[in-house]
């Protein structure tokens, strides 16, 4: 029987992401995650969506994640299209985090 856990509003917390990963592998068996949405777009001082990003991204090719798309991340996925958005609500922090890599 397959663990379902569900996470939510990481909002690009790399180190909250981490602590939350190591407790389920050491304390939930035959897990799956899926993530709610609101991964990135923090809006306090520290935050580290380039972290998060690789982490998610590397559970979900490993086959142990799904993540549902959120509006945070939709408006990531228009602003990298082209789009005319607000750089707001932490997503200034997102665009800087994923720029300084």
């Amino acid at each position: 029987m397959k663990n379902y856990v569900l996470v939510g509003d990481i909002h690009s917390q790399y180190h909250q992401l981490t602590e939350a990963l190591t407790f389920i592998k050491n304390n939930i068996e035959n897990y799956h995650i899926v993530f709610l949405g609101d991964l990135f777009d923090s809006r306090i001082d520290y935050s580290n969506s380039l972290g998060v990003y690789e982490t998610v991204r590397s559970l979900q090719e490993s086959g142990l994640c799904t993540v549902l798309q959120s509006n945070h991340q939709d408006k990531h996925i228009r602003y990298l299209k082209g789009n005319n958005v607000f750089l707001n609500n932490g997503l200034d922090t997102t665009v800087r985090d994923f720029s300084n890599s």
